[in-house]
Formats: structure tokens, C-alpha cells, sequence
């Protein structure tokens, strides 16, 4: 495939995205979100139609897309890829990034995190990809959709250059799932739909990368032929003598969004089943719950004892302040940021078996587990109430965090992932 059928194959597939999204403005209303959409797209189809020279650099360039630019404060996954740009640079990389949406007028250098690195619109990428690949020695393509929808240009404009694919988790485990609780007759089929979209996906790509070994495993499973390279969430453990004790701390943490359906569910169990189960045992707790949730959710969710703080810059206040985090997961996949942010913190936890799968947990040894109602109610009523047992698994959390998931593992397998 030459330059110039590549990048009309290119167009005409993000064209028909966006086409997708100007109706949707224009049927739910908003009539002037539809007209920006289109006017990026006619900037698009003007500003793409043929490759730049080449511009050598010494640098070693790493390009990464994903659908939109990391935001910490918002999810774990955003949290893992701030993390891994920072590694990158420290490893003397020159990071570019690209977010899959409709892009903004927004191109040179931003700080997110802490973390410098320049950004680009994804209306300029077969401008940016046909400028860098002489230095380009790698892209990292976060989510299989952005995989299917970029891989072919990135081939056709810069060949030889390793594409890696970041799972960030295994969509089909997640929906697999959700399908399932919701009682869906479609589950199988609809998990089966995306499962031969993800392994598409990792044919595409050199090396393929899940957060841990369970999901290495169920990839492998269906994707034969494919590299797998396992990189999971990265943290740093607070010094025990920055870690308030027990008796300075009060109520639960909840950490999540409802943006994100596994959060939507476990809140939903949460307020309806598993806190009127555990105020039975403590009546006077309270459950603190962070993340963006919309009108609809917080009043379907209110109860008494449930305090709500939307999406909050900071989380601090709320790591120092609480005494035990519960993660009652029951749908979901991938390795979970809201349990590496807590004992990272030295905070207990206590989750479901969904909710630690994957992340070298052991119930009654670093977590506590509880899969129903009472079983959830009396793990929390013991660990909250009893001092020295909310001391050893403050610990034994922070100890599994520094043991499976450094910096200084991260760095290891991207010195690997990108050596090969």
C-alpha cells in the first residue's frame, strides 16, 4: 500500500467516526457540538492529504495515542500512563502524544502530572508519523479500537517501527461480565465479538501488553501466535512515618467514577446491599465516596451515612483521613487502581475476588475478601474495629504495592519491551 492510499483508507475511516458523532450531537440536540465536529473534519480531509519530508533527529521518539489525554485525578489507567511517559523520559525517550478524539487546536509541550511531553491532534498524524520515523522507534497504541483504527497508516507511513499494543485490560473479560450480571442472553456472543476484535488487534502489533499474568493467560488462550509482555499499574508506597494510624483515621473510602461500568455496579451493590449490612455492625460509619457521578446516580444511590464528593483534584484528604477502602467489584478486569492507591497509602482493603484477581493478593494474608453481603459487612466490621489488625494489613498492602508494582519493575519490562 503506497502513501497516498493509506492515508484516503485512513481519512475515510475516521471520517465516518466522526460523521457518527455529528449526528449524535445534532439528535441529542446541540446543533453547534455537531458543526465543530464537521468543521474538524473538512480540516482533516485538507490537512492530511500527503506526507512531509523527513526530519532526522538524535532523539529516540516514542509516539503514543490513546482516545483521550490522560487525566490522574479522573482514573487508574490514566494514573499507569502518566507513570509510564514519566519512565520513558527518564529513560531518554522523547514522548508525543496524541489523543483519538476530535481534536482540539492543540500541538507543543504540556505537563500532566508533574510530567512534560508534547502533544499533537490526531488530524496531523500521518503529518507527524511521515516527519519523525527516521527517529521513531516505537508506538504505543493504548486499546484495541485505536490499534484497528491506526495500526495500517502506521505501517504504510513508517515501516519497521515496533508497534506495541497496551490492553490496558481485556475487553471482552469486562463485558463478558457485565453482560452477565445484567442477565444479557447476549453475553457469550457479544464477548466472542470483541475477543476476535482484540486478537485482531495483537496480530497487528509486535508485542502485545496486559497488566498481569491472569490476563496474559486468557489473551493467549485465543491469540496464538501473538507476543504477550505483562506491565501492570505503578506506585509508590508513603513512608510508614506519612501513614496516620488507625485511631486517627474515620469511615470508608469508595474510589470511582460511574462513568466507568464496574464502578456504576459496585456503587449500586454498595448503597443497596453492602452498607446497610455493615451499618448494621457500625452503625454511626460513614462511606465517603469519590468520583464523578451524575444527578441521576446520586440520588438513585443517596442513603444515610453516604457521603458524596464528585470528582476531586486531590485524594489525599480522603488516603489520610479514611480507615478502610472497600472495592466490591463484580464485573471488571485488568489490574485495579483503586486497590494499588489505597494500600499504597496504608490503607486496608476490602474487595471481592473479582476485584483482586490478578493482583498477587491473598485473602486474610494482605486483603480481605468478601464475595455477598455478610461476608463483605463482617470483613470490614473486623478490620475497622480491631487495631492491630488494620496495622498488619496497613503493612502486608503496602508490601505487596512495593513488591509487584515499582517503578523500578515498570521500568525493567519497558527497557525489555522496547529493546526487542
Amino acid at each position: 500500500m503506497n502513501y497516498a492510499s493509506a492515508i484516503i483508507r485512513w481519512q475515510a475511516r475516521i471520517h465516518r467516526e466522526w460523521a457518527g458523532l455529528a449526528l449524535a450531537a445534532l439528535r441529542s440536540g446541540n446543533p453547534a457540538e455537531a458543526a465543530r465536529i464537521t468543521r474538524k473534519a473538512l480540516t482533516l480531509a485538507r490537512g492530511s492529504a500527503s506526507p512531509e519530508a523527513t526530519h532526522s533527529s538524535s532523539e529516540k521518539q516514542i509516539l503514543i495515542i490513546d482516545r483521550a489525554l490522560p487525566d490522574p485525578s479522573l482514573d487508574s489507567g490514566s494514573v499507569r500512563l502518566v507513570e509510564i511517559i514519566r519512565l520513558l523520559g527518564e529513560m531518554g525517550w522523547s514522548v508525543t502524544f496524541i489523543a483519538d478524539t476530535i481534536p482540539p487546536a492543540q500541538s507543543g509541550k504540556i505537563v500532566v502530572g508533574g510530567v512534560e511531553f508534547c502533544v499533537d491532534s490526531i488530524g496531523n498524524l500521518p503529518r507527524w508519523l511521515a516527519a519523525h520515523r527516521e527517529s521513531l522507534g516505537a508506538v504505543w497504541l493504548s486499546r484495541f479500537q485505536t490499534v484497528l483504527k491506526h495500526a495500517p497508516l502506521i505501517k504504510a507511513l513508517a515501516p519497521g517501527v515496533r508497534i506495541l499494543f497496551d490492553t490496558v485490560d481485556l475487553h471482552f473479560v469486562r463485558e463478558r461480565r457485565r453482560l452477565e450480571i445484567e442477565g444479557n442472553p447476549q453475553a457469550n456472543a457479544t464477548a466472542a465479538r470483541i475477543r476476535r476484535m482484540e486478537v485482531g488487534a495483537a496480530s497487528l502489533a509486535d508485542t502485545t501488553i496486559v497488566v498481569s499474568e491472569i490476563e496474559g493467560a486468557a489473551l493467549a488462550g485465543f491469540a496464538h501466535d501473538v507476543k504477550i509482555a505483562i506491565l501492570g499499574n505503578i506506585h509508590v508506597p508513603l513512608p510508614r512515618d506519612r501513614i496516620p494510624s488507625s485511631n486517627h483515621r474515620s469511615g470508608l473510602l469508595f474510589i470511582g467514577g460511574t462513568q466507568h461500568a464496574p464502578n456504576r455496579d459496585a456503587l449500586a451493590w454498595l448503597a443497596c446491599e453492602l452498607f446497610p449490612a455493615i451499618r448494621a455492625r457500625l452503625p454511626d460509619i460513614e462511606l465517603h465516596v469519590v468520583g464523578a457521578i451524575e444527578d441521576r446516580e446520586l440520588a438513585q444511590f443517596s442513603t444515610h451515612g453516604i457521603v458524596f464528593h464528585g470528582h476531586v483534584p486531590n485524594l489525599e484528604p480522603y488516603l489520610s483521613g479514611c480507615r478502610v477502602s472497600v472495592a466490591p467489584l463484580r464485573i471488571g478486569a485488568g489490574v485495579k487502581g483503586k486497590i494499588n492507591t489505597a494500600m499504597s497509602h496504608g490503607i486496608p482493603v476490602v474487595a471481592t475476588s473479582i476485584a483482586i484477581e490478578g493482583m498477587h493478593l491473598t485473602d486474610g494474608g494482605d486483603v480481605l475478601v468478601g464475595d455477598d453481603a455478610e461476608s463483605f459487612a463482617h470483613a470490614v466490621a473486623r478490620v475497622y474495629d480491631d487495631a492491630e489488625m488494620w496495622e498488619h494489613f496497613s503493612r502486608a498492602g503496602a508490601l505487596n504495592v512495593a513488591e509487584h508494582y515499582s517503578p523500578d519493575l515498570a521500568k525493567t519490562a519497558l527497557s525489555k519491551l522496547l529493546s526487542q
